[in-house]
């Protein structure tokens, strides 16, 4: 249940995502916004870091109930 209400993929992904907003000149009071989209690649310890601070989440919502384990 966990799992579904948090996907970790999904999370881990959009973690590393960041982008960057410019206005490129065209003419005369015509500019253009362009959004660049950008994935930064994480070391093996940012995963490492990643997965222990989501277990410790699953541990904190069972401890408070919000989950069981069976």
């Amino acid at each position: 249940m966990f799992l579904l209400n948090n996907p970790f993929s999904l999370r881990l992904k959009m973690q590393n995502l960041s982008s960057h907003i410019e206005h490129v000149y065209i003419a005369e009071g015509v500019f253009v916004r362009a959004k660049e989209i950008f994935y930064d690649e994480k070391g093996t310890q940012d995963v490492i870091r990643f997965f222990n601070e989501l277990d410790d989440y699953r541990k904190a919502l069972i401890a408070e109930g919000e989950y069981y384990l069976q």
